[in-house]
């Protein structure tokens, strides 16, 4: 009996959870994941255009405090290290940019059909 209430309540809380990302896909409302990766692109960048100094200092700072909040979490301290000298390489010495999301993108006015083979790539 309970494991039938269980796997009731389960399929109720995996629809509603679909529901909430239909929902927020049509309203293209970012997730704290998408404003994250652009706060964290955007403080690594910014910090980049600094003279040395100021840059060590504010880079210095942003990995400190994501790495302190990553090992709270339970991650190894040097993978974590590296994951996020990973990251400050991509975005700061490959001049890596963010790609579009082709999901977000509205189809041009009397288009029928969006992009499905550029709709499938793996967006960053």
């Amino acid at each position: 009996m309970a494991g039938r209430r269980e796997s009731e309540r389960l399929r109720r809380q995996r629809e509603r959870q679909s529901e909430y990302r239909k929902k927020m896909k049509a309203e293209r409302r970012p997730s704290r994941d998408d404003i994250a990766r652009v706060l964290l692109h955007a403080a690594i960048t910014q910090a980049w255009r600094w003279k040395y100094e100021k840059r060590e200092r504010m880079l210095a700072w942003v990995v400190n405090t994501i790495l302190e909040g990553l090992i709270a979490q339970g991650f190894d301290s040097k993978a974590s290290a590296e994951a996020i000298e990973d990251l400050i390489d991509k975005y700061t010495r490959n001049r890596w940019e963010f790609r579009r999301k082709i999901h977000l993108l509205s189809p041009a006015a009397g288009d029928s059909e969006t992009s499905a083979g550029t709709a499938s790539e793996p967006q960053d």
